[in-house]
Formats: C-alpha cells, structure tokens, sequence
C-alpha cells in the first residue's frame, strides 16, 4: 500500500485545479521577473502615488534573495511542484509526494513573509505580486491538504529555506540614496537672473522661471533632477510635495525634468526600454509649464500618477492646450529645448549616475530616500530645516 492516496489520481478534480492555479501563479511570477529583469515600464494597475506601488515593491532590496530576484525563486518552486505532482503516480510516488509537500509549505512561507513586507514594512502593495501569492498559497493548501498526515508532518521541513531566505534578507540594508558635500567655487553658471546659488556656488538660478514646488521667496532651495519615467523619481514627488507643506516658506523646490533618453540626452550611452519616452514626457511637462503654469500642478501629478506613455501624455496635452496645433506651435518654441540642455548640464555637472537628486548650497543627495521620514532627517540634519508644527 502507497502513502498516496486516491486524493492524487490524475483523475481527480482538485488536482487538476490545484495544478491551474500552480501555472496561473508561474505565469504571473514569470511576468514579474520579465518586467525586473528588462526594466519594461510600469506594471498595469499601479501607481506611485498610491499603496498600490507596485514598483517601490519591486525596486526594493527585499525583492531579491543575495542577488537573485524572489521571482526567479518562485518559478524555479512552481516548476518543480509541477513536475513532482505529474510524476505522483510514478514509480516513486513516495518521494514525489514529499518533495510536493515541501515545497507547498516553502511557497506558503515565503507567501506569508512577502504579504507582511508588503502590508507592515513596506506599507506598499504591488496587486501582481500578491496575486502570485494567493495562486500560489491556493494550490499549496489544496496539495498539502491531499496529502497523507504523514507526508504533511514530513513537509514542514520545508519551512527551513524560508528562513534561510528571512535571514539573508534581513542582513541586507537597503540602501537607495547616498549624500555628498559639495565643495564651494567662485564661478558660477547663471541660468535666469535672480542669483539663488546653489552646488557649492557653481549654479546661479532663478526659481521663478522654472517648475516649482513652493515659493520663488523661500528661505532655501534644492534642485531636483528627476525622469518621469524613472520608478525612484515618481516615489520621491509626492514625499517632495508634502515636504515643502511641512517646512512651509522655508524650502522650495526646482524640479528640471532630466531624460534619461539619448534622444536628447546625449549622456546616456544605452536606453533602457522604460525610458523610451522620457523625452516626450519631459518636453510636454515644459511645454505645459510654459504655455499654462496655472495648470503645469496637474499636468505634473498626472504624469507621476498614470505613469503616462507618450501617445496618452499628448492626448492629456492636448486637452490642457485646445488643439494639436497649438501644441505643435509650443513645441518650437527655443525655451524647452534651453531647459533640457540646463538640466541635462546640472546632471553632467553633479556626477551624472544615478537620479533622482536634490542639489542644494553644498549637499547633494542621490538616489531616493527610503521614505519620507527618512527624507525629513535628511532635510532637517543637512540644511536646518524645522517643521511648521
């Protein structure tokens, strides 16, 4: 007599459910590691702005085991469910039964540690990465609960590399942003007339020609050079945006729209398939400030919160302009080109490498700060700023 029971016969309904539901989560695990590993734009049914981040999710350090992505994890377990429960009525229906069992309660284990990532550390939900969780914690339960008790009792060894895994994830320190002093020089480059100097006096701005987050008359200021299609750039904007509400007239912010394109960034040697319309996105957002800065806000949240592709972006444009052709018109104008090259100049000038950054009179952060209580200390230590309340 066999420790399989008739529960397993290829016959049975359940199994073949169980064995759907197992595919359904590979496939969406596969569809994840695709999107990690090309960088292929933004997730359907995500946005930055929302606990729905899908991508603060996957761009976190948690989303990798040593160097491999937890996708790529998942889909190796998924596979090799698959194949053990075809080969259950095989000649060695013992072996296969446990190695089932195994990894039912690993993909459990690791199910449980990624959703409380999510909902607790996170605070952010990627709905892709939970609903390979459900599928997945789905069909485990359905072949544990096939099990004999005997297997399932075998199984619980399982739970051993999901804490190897739980352990290896918490001796990593997620570090998204480094910062910089910048040493003071007497040359600067001017762009606008009001003298805001900042890089360590290399950059003479004026707010007040520029999109800005805040007062044209706050005490200090940062220059935030940042992609709209860049992951790390949309988290960063809305913390920015309540920022400036917390310090009042105290800080205000330059943002420079920066592409990470070489379709007019001749910086960047390769495109990667995300940034694809960068430029567009960028030139639109100019555009939009230049021709309607009572509505450039909107236009500015829109892009971070749709994470727009050009073709869409155009058409919301177009909306906030009245007709193609006055859009047309707005797009000759020399002022847009003059704003990328000043951008694309400051991005070469502070090190050119990873984006978002905030630039200030001598500090320069790179990178995105882990949340927005990390970017207050950092606000707050590296320039005196003090909340209203």
């Amino acid at each position: 007599m066999t420790d399989t029971p008739h529960l397993l016969s290829p016959s049975n309904r359940l199994l073949w459910v169980t064995r759907w539901l197992l595919f359904a989560a590979l496939c969406v695990s596969g569809y994840l590691l695709y999107h990690t590993l090309s960088g292929g734009g933004a997730l359907a049914g995500c946005s930055a702005q929302t606990v729905f981040d899908c991508e603060s999710v996957i761009n976190s350090h948690w989303s990798k085991v040593g160097e491999i992505p937890a996708s790529a994890l998942a889909i190796a377990s998924y596979i090799v469910l698959l194949g053990s429960l075809s080969l259950i009525r095989g000649l060695n229906p013992r072996v296969a039964g446990l190695i089932a069992g195994i990894l039912s309660v690993s993909i459990l284990g690791a199910a449980i540690w990624f959703s409380v990532l999510q909902f607790v550390i996170l605070k952010k939900i990627c709905i892709w990465c939970m609903s390979a969780h459900v599928l997945g914690s789905l069909g485990s339960l359905a072949v544990l609960w096939m099990a004999p008790k005997r297997t399932r009792v075998m199984s619980l060894i399982g739970i051993m590399p999901v804490v190897a895994m739980l352990s290896m994830q918490l001796s990593v320190k997620d570090v998204t942003h480094r910062v910089e002093q910048i040493t003071t020089t007497q040359t600067p480059i001017k762009i606008g007339r009001k003298q805001v100097l900042l890089m360590g006096n290399r950059v003479a701005i004026d707010p007040a020609l520029h999109p800005l987050m805040g007062s044209a008359d706050a005490k200090e200021f940062l220059m935030y050079l940042f992609d709209y299609t860049c992951p790390h750039c949309r988290a960063l904007h809305g913390s920015l945006e309540v920022a400036v509400k917390r310090y009042g007239g105290q800080l205000a912010i330059i943002a420079l729209p920066m592409p990470l394109n070489s379709d007019c960034n001749p910086l960047v040697e390769k495109n990667e398939p995300r940034h694809k319309d960068a430029c567009t996105l960028a030139m639109l957002s100019l555009v939009v400030f230049k021709t309607h800065p009572d509505r450039f806000t909107e236009f500015d949240r829109w892009l971070i919160q749709n994470v727009a592709d050009a073709k869409t972006a155009t058409a919301k444009a177009i909306e906030i302009l009245g007709s193609q052709q006055a859009l047309d018109q707005a797009m000759t104008d020399p002022w847009i080109g003059k704003e990328l090259d000043h951008a694309i100049m400051l991005y070469k000038l502070s090190g050119e490498g990873v984006i978002p950054k905030l630039i200030g009179k001598n500090t320069l952060i790179a990178g995105r700060p882990g949340d927005v209580q990390d970017l207050y200390d950092l606000l707050e230590d590296e320039m005196g700023l003090m909340p209203l309340n």
